[in-house]
């Protein structure tokens, strides 16, 4: 059994009748001792043998235990978001070769449309379990196959997906545990779809420091001020974007606060830093967190410091653990140790940096001196308190902390809109952020609802703008930066 199985195992194992999952219903929350039973019976029937294992839940107690039921089996599980639309998932689940489907009560009929064998984890049994008999241990896993599977936007108009390895992801564990000191028994946050990556750090974080893992509801989601102070949430992760919103709730003396909160997904503008101090505890830390899919999670960090932290943006910082980072410099020279004031494109390696992607798609990586680094298209600056994020180098969008090739956008406005060329930009503020499209040909007033059957909904332009021609720049190619100029 690896590391951070063990780590998980023995706080299970530990206290048993420690809440591990705390949810909207006092009768969907998970004791320890419940939660091993379910991952057991998991292990022993429906998951026995099988390696690819799609998980259709979403924020419930029912898709943390489809997850460490893969976990401890040494399946592969791949999310499959109940919110995108069903022909993408059924494109994810092929790709994947995903062979079963893990659901719940709110998704079992959705299940039935892959034309897989599925199982409902909210009909597992859950009663009557008896205490756990020292010698009843979790099964070891196979872990030669990967943790997960997350599908990201593609450039060729599929997702491509990017398989974490249990080392990649016992890495990251290991050393964002050691750099932040995360309360034992602490109350963790929920707030990312299981298709989001840093949904993977509430769970197995939350799991390996004996914490308890708290689902908001549909409320909590709009009012999460009110879920920190309601729901006795100790450490908070968030896109930034949300923090802004949270901030902006006073609350009164007496309230509960947080310990920690942790952000990631978008640059972390200062304000958005100050604001959720209104949410923390005086001696809580706030920590600014930065890092691809591809490299599992968080690659970098850096704690907030309003006295120090002066630039309208906070610093994504330093790799942490044996994370190795490096600058792709402008004349085509790798700098291994960049000093203040240098710029370039941020390139990581690792023990927490993937593979490859699946299917197969053009190699991300730059190998140096012996040394495989993924190249992030994120472009640096350096300073003394480590490196801050400028912009994206390529046409990848960033929106809502998804990560969107243009292209598959693009792709799919051609193909469902019948547009000539297209190119997609994203729009608006950090808390805002949305994407528009310009086009040649095609209706002079599309509707956007096709696109509904094949884009998630963070990827549906929000406005198209037709032109008579697309702009160029010198190499002939769509001048990106011409286009966001029309918008002004």
């Amino acid at each position: 059994m690896s590391s951070l199985h063990q780590t998980i195992a023995d706080r299970l194992f530990r206290a048993p009748d420690h809440v591990v999952v705390g949810a909207f219903e006092t009768a969907s929350a998970l004791t320890a001792r419940e939660l091993v039973h379910l991952i057991m019976e998991l292990g022993a029937g429906p998951l026995a043998g099988t390696k690819r294992i799609g998980v259709l839940s979403n924020q419930r107690p029912e898709a943390i235990i489809a997850v460490l039921g893969c976990f401890f089996a040494g399946a592969t599980f791949v999310p499959l978001n109940p919110k995108f639309p069903k022909e993408r998932l059924r494109k994810v689940a092929r790709l994947a070769g995903v062979e079963l489907i893990l659901c719940d009560q709110t998704t079992s009929d959705l299940a039935e449309d892959f034309g897989l064998a599925s199982v409902d984890i909210s009909k597992l049994r859950r009663e009557a379990f008896p205490a756990a008999e020292p010698q009843t241990r979790l099964s070891v896993p196979d872990t030669s196959q990967p943790a997960y599977m997350m599908f990201t936007s593609g450039t060729t108009g599929d997702p491509k997906g990017v398989s974490i390895s249990h080392k990649n992801l016992a890495s990251y564990v290991a050393g964002i545990t050691s750099l932040i000191d995360f309360p034992c028994g602490a109350r963790f946050s929920q707030l990312f779809d299981l298709s989001f990556d840093l949904a993977m750090h509430d769970i197995f974080v939350c799991f390996a420091t004996g914490g308890t893992l708290v689902m908001p509801t549909a409320l909590d989601l709009m009012m999460p001020a009110a879920y920190v102070r309601k729901k006795k949430i100790d450490v908070w992760f968030s896109v930034p974007a949300l923090a802004a919103s949270a901030g902006k709730s006073p609350g009164k003396e007496g309230d509960h606060t947080l310990s920690l909160a942790l952000f990631c997904g978008e640059m972390l503008p200062r304000d958005y830093a100050r604001s959720v101090m209104t949410l923390c505890a005086p001696d809580a830390e706030i920590w600014n967190l930065y890092g691809p899919t591809e490299a599992t999670i968080a690659f970098t960090a850096h704690r907030f410091d309003e006295a120090f932290d002066t630039a309208p943006d906070v610093p994504i910082g330093h790799g942490f653990g044996a994370n190795q980072t490096a600058l792709l410099e402008s004349d085509g020279t790798v700098n291994e140790a960049p000093d203040p004031g240098s710029e370039g494109e941020l390139l990581l390696a690792g023990p927490q940096v993937f593979g490859g992607y699946e299917p197969q798609h053009a190699s991300p990586f730059l190998s140096v001196n012996g040394t495989s680094y993924y190249r992030t298209g994120d472009r640096v600056s350096v300073s003394p308190k480590g490196y801050h994020f400028r912009q994206r180098m390529d046409d990848q969008l960033k929106v809502r902390g998804f990560r969107v090739e243009a292209a598959e956008i693009e792709a799919a406005c051609r193909a469902h809109l019948s547009m000539d060329e297209v190119a997609a930009i994203v729009a608006g503020d950090e808390s805002q952020t949305h994407i528009i499209a310009f086009y040649t040909g095609g209706d002079s007033k599309p509707e956007p609802t096709p696109l509904e059957a094949y884009l998630p909904d963070y990827m549906i332009p929000r406005a198209f703008h037709r032109l008579e021609k697309m702009p160029r720049n010198a190499n002939g190619k769509t001048d990106r930066k011409a286009l966001k100029g029309l918008l002004s």
